[in-house]
């Protein structure tokens, strides 16, 4: 329906609106956390980190809402008083065909929110910085794009990356 439809495109608004926040805070933090030397490591890191997981995390996820469904269904045939009562009450909603994807989606973010909190940046004094350049861009950008076209095996990574990327894409909606 319209309503619904709406709902969408507003959580969509507000999801990636989040994101233009996120990615340049978590960009921008990796260099504090490592040594000089160590920031393209912990970039690369990062980067392969979030696409295993996106991978993983595809292939898996079948396998992952099938044990949700056993669990809570284990659940209330235990029969446990306290547990019965609280998984009992809420079974309709948890055992829906995407009840179980909003459950493992909120545990890993209450998860990743309490790992997280773990973190300590200490302030560093701001860096002198040159002022942006126009013409150093347009060279850079060139050089980008010579490096690309001089090294074989980096514009096949590019390119499956990309593919996965935009397939996995695809799929999501």
């Amino acid at each position: 329906t319209t309503n619904s439809l709406l709902a969408i495109y507003v959580v969509v608004l507000l999801m990636e609106t989040a994101s233009l926040f996120f990615w340049p805070a978590r960009n921008a933090l990796i260099p504090r956390l490592v040594d000089r030397e160590d920031v393209a490591t912990a970039n690369g890191l990062a980067y392969t980190t979030q696409q295993a997981s996106m991978l993983v995390g595809l292939m898996a996820s079948s396998a992952v809402l099938a044990g949700f469904e056993a669990i809570v269904r284990g659940l209330m045939r235990a029969d446990v008083p306290l547990v019965s009562a609280s998984v009992g009450l809420f079974a309709p909603a948890l055992l829906a065909p995407r009840a179980a994807g909003v459950v493992i989606n909120a545990m890993s973010f209450l998860f990743s929110a309490a790992v997280t909190s773990t973190i300590r940046v200490e302030a560093v004094g701001e860096r002198a910085s040159a002022p942006l350049r126009l013409e150093l861009v347009g060279r850079q950008v060139r050089e980008s794009f010579s490096f690309f076209r001089e090294h074989r095996e980096l514009r096949g990574l590019l390119t499956t990356i990309f593919l996965a990327i935009f397939g996995g894409g695809a799929m999501i909606p």
